[in-house]
């Protein structure tokens, strides 16, 4: 019902983080084919660091969502792990009563 098992595959698939890091990946795999060729230049190591930093800042939100959304699934576990108390039983009000 309320996906507390699943949540993660859930938005993974929907927010498609399967193929997120695939064109990063790409270039980061063009650069190392072409230093495998030839010498790199500070360019390449620039844009490889650029790609980098990119990654660890799409991951860092990914990993700032799961634990977000985690801390308030856990809230409404403890919320439901107990149930609530009744309430007291109430007294008739003293106005309008029959006198005995």
């Amino acid at each position: 019902l309320l996906d507390f098992d699943s949540f993660l595959q859930h938005h993974a698939i929907n927010c498609g983080w399967l193929s997120l890091l695939t064109p990063e990946a790409n270039q980061l795999k063009k650069i190392r084919s072409k230093g495998n060729r030839q010498p790199l230049y500070d360019k390449d190591f620039w844009d490889a660091y650029q790609l980098a930093t990119a990654v660890e800042r799409m991951l860092g939100n990914i990993l700032h969502w799961a634990k977000a959304q985690t801390g308030e699934y856990e809230s409404f576990v403890d919320m439901l792990a107990e149930p609530e108390s009744g309430l007291p039983a109430l007294s008739h009000a003293g106005r309008g009563r029959p006198a005995h």
